[in-house]
């Protein structure tokens, strides 16, 4: 939800100010002996010091309210640089008053009072000079990434334009507005492009490749609009709605706000921002641990390829991945070089039915191709895809666009997170399956009860099944 990710970019600040404050506390020791031409040491005393600090820092941050954290939180959630500077000085000022008044009352001999002094003029400063980067930073780097998040204004226009205004006012949200849809008859009356009307809207989402609808229309039109929110839940795309309640069957409603304003919320993937980082993190090391062993497996499986038929070593196609992004997938060759061509003489022998190919025996696949595929080293380029971003180790299976062409609503849905090099699909004996309904289904599955622990439980499977070479 947008306010859990407003409220994961809070806490990455207080996290960020915490680290700081303890590496110039060491720091500051070494700039005392330097000045004073002695060596003190690290001793107990300074460790306790450190271990307070570590402590006192982010209270005080959070007393001061300095990332909007704090009891009046909703009142005060603005990150510009105007608003927090001030605060954070007044945090780091107070912070260290009560440590220097305890050390006082204490009566330590120990602590040096130029350390104190270095300590809080280094501190300071490189508080101030990381949040100057870091907000000066944040934007262009989260917008590179899947946290930004593009949303279409829905509405009556007079709502749709106050609402605007504000998003647009608010760009610590890290949102994207695309555009507008309106109620027919409507004018714009926003900065923003009109993009359509609400029966519009889930062609506009799957057009514009968007990630969030909110909603805001007055009470009288509530009925008017719920087919269209319910045709958006189907497609797995997540909804905010400024007032009033729909019974949903598949997502999951929950109060919270975009900023200040409150929205009632339906989701029907988990939004939580920690999780989503743990994904992330889990994928980047993945995908680095993965091309390390493609780069070494590489040594005898190029050659192979070459030597095989003729042709390139890597085969590219566009995939269709997070709500409807596109991107190019990469694998070990496998197939003649005419495959796309001979593809469309073979659909009579499709073994799958017609929203997806698949074909035993497939007179297309090279002699090494078979192998590499039985083994599931045709895949190992895609580690380049989870290490871009584009893909994640676990997730639903990358559809093609001709695929994608052919889907209903409710098949969009599975588009609702991220592909993946395994998923349910694939450990869960894919030979077998020849009803794309029931790959939906398992797709489904995987985003309703998605965790961080199903995507190790899905990894540890995947391994089994390369070992015992099933499910090919």
């Amino acid at each position: 939800m947008l306010d859990k990710r407003m409220k994961f970019i809070q806490v990455s600040f207080v996290v960020m100010d915490v680290l700081l404050t303890v590496a110039t506390f060491r720091l500051a020791l070494v700039l005392r002996n330097l000045i004073k031409g002695d060596t003190t040491s690290f001793s107990t005393e300074y460790w306790i010091m450190l271990a307070a600090v570590a402590v006192l820092w982010p209270i005080s941050i959070m007393l001061f309210n300095v990332y909007g954290l704090g009891s009046n939180s909703r009142k005060k959630e603005k990150l510009s640089l105007t608003a927090i500077l001030p605060k954070l000085i007044v945090a780091v000022c107070f912070a260290f008053l009560v440590c220097t008044t305890s050390l006082y009352l204490a009566k330590t001999q120990v602590i040096s009072r130029a350390f104190l002094m270095v300590f809080f003029v280094t501190n300071l400063g490189v508080l101030l000079m990381a949040n100057f980067v870091y907000k000066m930073s944040l934007r262009k780097l989260l917008k590179r990434t899947s946290f930004y998040r593009r949303i279409i204004v829905a509405g009556s226009p007079d709502k749709v334009k106050k609402l605007v205004k504000y998003l647009n006012k608010n760009n610590e949200l890290f949102i994207d507005i695309i555009g507008t849809v309106h109620l027919n008859g409507y004018e714009d009356l926003s900065s923003k492009p009109k993009l359509g009307e609400f029966e519009d809207l889930p062609e506009l989402i799957i057009k514009h490749s968007a990630d969030d609808v909110v909603v805001t229309i007055p009470y009288e039109h509530l009925k008017e609009i719920e087919p269209y929110i319910h045709r958006c839940e189907a497609m797995g795309i997540t909804i905010h709605l400024v007032m009033d309640v729909y019974d949903m069957k598949i997502a999951k409603t929950g109060v919270s706000s975009i900023g200040v304003i409150p929205t009632l919320t339906w989701a029907s993937v988990s939004l939580d921002p920690w999780q989503i980082v743990a994904k992330r993190l889990i994928d980047i090391l993945g995908g680095l641990i993965g091309l390390i062993l493609t780069g070494v497996l590489s040594i005898f499986i190029v050659p192979a390829i070459l030597l095989d038929s003729p042709g390139g070593v890597l085969f590219r196609q566009v995939r269709v991945g997070k709500n409807g992004r596109n991107f190019y997938i990469y694998k070990f060759r496998t197939m003649c070089n005419n495959a796309e061509a001979l593809k469309k003489k073979l659909m009579d022998k499709n073994e799958m039915d017609d929203m997806m190919f698949k074909m035993k025996d497939d007179p297309r696949v090279t002699r090494v191709g078979k192998f590499l595929r039985k083994t599931s080293l045709d895949e190992l380029p895609q580690f380049w895809n989870v290490l871009t971003g584009d893909m994640s180790l676990v997730g639903t299976r990358p559809p093609t666009l001709d695929e994608v062409e052919k889907y209903d609503l409710h098949h969009w849905r599975r588009l609702s997170v991220k592909p993946g090099i395994s998923g349910m699909w694939q450990v869960s004996g894919r030979n077998e399956i020849t009803d794309f309904e029931d790959v939906v289904k398992l797709d489904v599955q995987y985003i309703d009860s998605w965790s961080i622990w199903l995507d190790f439980s899905i990894i540890f499977k995947t391994i089994h099944a390369i070992v015992k070479r099933s499910g090919r």
